[in-house]
């Protein structure tokens, strides 16, 4: 993964105030789109690619936008509209980056591709 990108998801998984997280989040989009649209791909036949593959599966899953009907559990708490009732009414639109930062979507990855 690209350090600034690891670097702006790490900020927004640690950003104090949810307007940061979701700036740096929004920022970490935008630096990987730009590396995708750069031309970089993963050739899962060429060898040494599975530790590329992990880290790009991580990288689409921390960009991932959140579904409408996303349903935390565990007793986390989600309100998708904020500011209900003033002029200034707006909705969350959390990416995943909210959920895991980048070390544990890795783990995530390695755990969705291991063999039993």
């Amino acid at each position: 993964m690209n350090n600034e990108v690891k670097k702006l998801i790490d900020k927004a998984a640690n950003a104090p105030r949810s307007e940061d997280s979701m700036r740096y989040s929004q920022a970490a989009c935008n630096a990987a789109n730009a590396i995708v649209a750069s031309g970089i791909a993963v050739r899962p036949n060429e060898e040494g690619d599975r530790e590329e593959l992990i880290e790009k599966m991580a990288q689409r899953f921390l960009l991932w936008k959140l579904p409408d009907n996303f349903n935390p559990d565990a007793g986390i708490t989600f309100e998708p509209d904020y500011n209900v009732g003033t002029n200034y009414q707006g909705k969350h639109e959390p990416i995943g980056t909210n959920l895991l930062g980048y070390d544990q979507a890795i783990e995530l990855v390695r755990y969705m591709l291991a063999h039993d």
